[in-house]
């Protein structure tokens, strides 16, 4: 209360960036070019810390933090979630969750779509989870299932994965989602070897993927499939499936794609004792 009203204005909006912040953070949420919090620092409310701050005690940031009236609150907490869109999804998630806004859900699956994508799962099915428990509108809903049932198939959780899949089909109302589902459901199945339900699944995931003309989709179908058909000896069959696979993964333009048609097919190939075609098939996977 000591403090002038600059400086109380400062430490409020540092007390919604947590316990510790960059000085670009809290120079965004007050709109200023210099916010060197000096009367706190001199205060010894805050410590700087090479270019960023810290509170000296978790309870000074609490006190002050819960001292603010809603709106106000409401008002920092989207200025943080505007300041990190670009540099920190999973905060901007939070922040839009703190702050009430309708997005927020939204936010969460970015930032789960963003830690999947860097390979973190568990930190994706973490955000996926907070995101639904938002209860958000049926749509986003289904993407969240989605995403959640993906990451925990990346990180081999299979059992897991195929209730997640099993949820989101459920859920989800568009059709290449549908098909995702079914992609991931799948692939679960063919982990835990209930290989006959890994090809209903890739069976209903063709159809709709074949209505849609996705070749993208089509070539992970196939590729599938060769991946269900290799552990039951079936050669031919699974040597067929990789190529059209790569068709299909040519057709569409995705290196990914075509990499993991290329693998699938030089597998296929070797189990049928076909050397050189199988090196062919790797040399060209590994040069993709």
């Amino acid at each position: 209360d000591r403090l002038p009203a600059d400086g109380q204005r400062i430490l409020e909006a540092a007390s919604v960036l947590g316990q510790r912040f960059s000085a670009a953070a809290l120079c965004h949420l007050t709109s200023k070019d210099d916010c060197l919090p000096r009367a706190a620092l001199r205060a010894g409310m805050l410590r700087a810390e090479g270019p960023s701050f810290a509170f000296t005690h978790a309870l000074i940031q609490e006190g002050i933090y819960r001292s603010m009236l809603r709106a106000r609150r409401t008002e920092l907490h989207r200025l943080a979630a505007q300041h990190h869109g670009g540099r920190d999804p999973a905060l901007r998630a939070e922040h839009l969750e703190r702050a009430g806004d309708a997005q927020a859900a939204q936010a969460y699956l970015d930032a789960a779509a963003a830690e999947r994508a860097g390979f973190r799962s568990s930190a994706a099915v973490a955000l996926a989870d907070r995101g639904l428990a938002l209860n958000p509108e049926p749509e986003v809903r289904g993407r969240l299932l989605l995403m959640r049932a993906e990451a925990l198939l990346d990180a081999g959780q299979a059992r897991a994965a195929q209730d997640g899949f099993t949820l989101a089909l459920a859920a989800v109302e568009d059709e290449r989602q549908r098909c995702s589902a079914l992609l991931g459901l799948a692939g679960a199945r063919r982990i835990i070897d209930d290989l006959p339900g890994a090809l209903e699944a890739l069976e209903r995931a063709q159809a709709l993927a074949n209505g849609l003309d996705d070749a993208e989709l089509l070539s992970r179908i196939h590729n599938l499939r060769g991946n269900v058909f290799f552990p039951q000896g079936r050669s031919k069959e699974c040597i067929a499936e990789q190529r059209l696979a790569l068709q299909w993964a040519e057709r569409s333009g995705s290196t990914e794609a075509v990499a993991r048609a290329l693998g699938g097919l030089g597998d296929a190939e070797y189990a049928a004792g076909h050397l050189g075609r199988a090196r062919e098939a790797f040399l060209r996977c590994v040069a993709v």
